[in-house]
């Protein structure tokens, strides 16, 4: 598990790196958004371009991914997407076009970094 400790041949201990999650927007074909969380958004939206992905997205093509909200940790990241899940789907929209930037800082973990679509 990363960010626990593990044994090594049993006789060591090791502390794994954690790995950063990510909240990602994806704006479908019908001009739906779905939201999810990975540690990699770009692999992760190519299983949903190719069908592969959620459930939603199989019957709900995607366009483009709009949005990357990096966080420290899964914890962080689900807490994340629980809030932006439940947000009206235009401020939805606001929040993935501007960044991340449209919500108070304050409202996700400390060390959140923003992708916006126009970094992608």
């Amino acid at each position: 598990m990363l960010g626990a400790w593990s044994a090594v041949g049993g006789l060591k201990f090791i502390r794994l790196a954690t790995v950063p999650w990510f909240l990602y927007v994806i704006e479908c074909e019908d001009g739906s958004l779905y939201t999810g969380i990975a540690v990699d958004p770009q692999a992760r939206f190519a299983l949903h371009a190719a069908g592969k992905g959620a459930r939603y997205t199989r019957s709900h093509p995607p366009r483009r991914l709009l949005v990357t909200l990096a966080f420290p940790d899964r914890s962080s990241a689900l807490k994340a997407e629980h809030r932006v899940k439940r947000m009206p789907t235009e401020e939805k929209r606001r929040f993935a076009l501007s960044g991340g930037a449209s919500v108070d800082p304050a409202t996700f973990a400390p060390g959140v970094e923003r992708n916006g679509p126009e970094s992608l």
